[in-house]
């Protein structure tokens, strides 16, 4: 095995609504600080360089990211999914993710002439060839990490991607003191490859060796997940490869940087909810009772806590924009209040597609999300071209929300969990998001107030209205188990701990 932890089983798997919201509260907690030093480089690249510089490395990443989804055959998850996995697997893995490395960059290089074509910009390939050196160096990173996550061991997840992020922060940042352009965020991608290297064999004491022992095995599980990360990845960022040739470079700029913003509420609430009880949903998947349990427990603390921050930040949209990127930056402002609703239905999906991987219903999502990326490709360039950018964007978070319910009523036969018990789950807080956008409404904005202040005032507002109907509503519920008892039941105790 890759350390000596014993790895969870199904018998000594900590209760799963006390693991989910004692999992995910830590990991929301840690997360949100890893965003913190995000948000703080991109506040102050957003004053060193260009919406222009931006859109170069755009362009970049979204050529070498596809040319890596299409690759990807998801090894750390394939060992995640298998329970008894040996060395002989994380060896086999990590050759297979060396290989695969190596691969991405030689496709790269061979793309990275006709990049400046395709794109109209003649800048595109030398930064591409730089990327392709820092993929070649991630391929090399310690899979003994992939523990971390296998092992419920959410600490030492934290610390290390805490600690990469921050050292990757000071030497971009350094860099784009000195350079001033495009050149430092490219740079700071290679130096940040190489500290997730060291980083991962500080963090680790596995010390993987070259195998192809168990490579067959692992294909099993891994052939399913190719083609849903390629699948995935034309789903996220195709129509950023499809209009990248068809907007400005600068335009392109305000277009990638203001999704991403968009993107950070939702994923850092729903993705450490997602990786708390990714392992255990694995390990309970064929006890119908306690998982239909657990993924209750899930839906309802995914939408008590992601439907909020996304709604949430789409009413502080221009503030937060005008206090971390500047005033400059406001054309992306229709791009970042569409990019929310897409990335609430993209991350909805994204939870009942790992249960369903974890449930061995891999072949399903790949056959519902390859219909998905089909449809979207096909319309992508007729609605830019009829309604514009925001438009696409629209287009596909309603797309997202037709699968999402197909998505959800497969896993809900697949569990035996009722439309009732869906309900349920989203009643109360799709009831209190509403009444906190309504009131938000009528509180002044960036232009009646000074922008920090009129953030702040929305902040306090939107979240006591939010916390406010959400416990009316668990009252005249009945105060039912969820994750509103919990969080209550938790703050009661400490109260009562600290009043000993």
């Amino acid at each position: 095995m890759a350390s000596e932890d014993p790895t969870p089983t199904a018998d000594n798997v900590p209760p799963l609504a006390d693991r989910l919201f004692k999992g995910s509260a830590l990991m929301i907690a840690m997360r949100w600080f890893v965003r913190l030093l995000g948000v703080i480089s991109t506040a102050i690249l957003a004053r060193l360089l260009t919406p222009d510089d931006f859109g170069v490395i755009g362009l970049a990443i979204i050529l070498a990211g596809f040319v890596s989804s299409i690759t990807d055959v998801g090894v750390v998850m394939a060992l995640i999914q298998n329970t008894r996995a040996e060395r002989k697997h994380y060896d086999s893995a990590w050759t297979i993710q060396i290989g695969q490395s190596t691969v991405v960059a030689l496709v790269i290089l061979l793309c990275a002439p006709f990049s400046g074509e395709y794109f109209g910009d003649d800048r595109v390939p030398a930064v591409l060839a730089l990327t392709a050196a820092s993929i070649v160096v991630e391929g090399f990173i310690n899979i003994g990490i992939a523990d971390f996550r296998k092992k419920l061991q959410f600490g030492r997840d934290f610390l290390f991607s805490a600690v990469s992020r921050f050292l990757r922060l000071v030497a971009t940042i350094i860099l784009a003191v000195v350079l001033r352009n495009y050149w430092a965020i490219a740079y700071g991608n290679l130096a940040g490859a190489a500290i997730d290297v060291a980083l991962s064999y500080i963090m680790s004491a596995y010390r993987p060796r070259l195998s192809l022992a168990a490579v067959r095995e692992l294909w099993s599980f891994s052939q399913w997940m190719l083609a849903i990360n390629s699948i995935k990845f034309m789903l996220e960022r195709g129509e950023r490869f499809i209009i990248g040739r068809a907007i400005s470079t600068e335009m392109f700029g305000f277009y990638s940087v203001g999704y991403d913003l968009a993107s950070m509420p939702t994923i850092e609430v729903v993705m450490p909810i997602v990786r708390a009880v990714d392992a255990s949903v694995a390990l309970i998947k064929d006890e119908a009772d306690r998982l239909r349990g657990a993924l209750v427990n899930l839906f309802s603390a995914v939408m008590l806590f992601a439907l909020p921050c996304a709604l949430g930040f789409l009413m502080v949209s221009r503030e937060f924009l005008i206090i971390v990127l500047g005033r400059p930056w406001l054309p992306a402002l229709p791009i970042i209040k569409a990019a929310v609703i897409a990335a609430t239905m993209e991350m909805m999906i994204l939870v009942v597609q790992r249960v369903l991987i974890r449930a061995d219903r891999i072949r399903t999502i790949g056959i519902i999300t390859g219909l998905q990326m089909v449809v979207l490709l096909a319309a992508i360039y007729p609605i830019y071209s009829a309604f514009g950018l925001a438009a696409v964007i629209y287009g596909k978070a309603i797309l997202s929300a037709v699968v999402l319910v197909i998505m959800a009523v497969i896993l809900g036969r697949q569990a035996g969990i009722s439309a009732r018990s869906y309900f349920g789950a989203i009643i109360r807080p799709v009831l209190a998001a509403a009444a906190m956008v309504a009131v938000l409404q009528y509180v002044g904005g960036a232009e009646q107030w000074n922008v920090l202040a009129a953030l702040l005032l929305k902040v306090g507002i939107g979240g006591s209205v939010y916390a406010g109907v959400i416990l009316v509503l668990w009252l005249m519920a009945g105060r039912p188990d969820g994750a509103e008892r919990f969080l209550i039941d938790k703050a009661a105790s400490m109260l009562t701990r600290r009043s000993d």
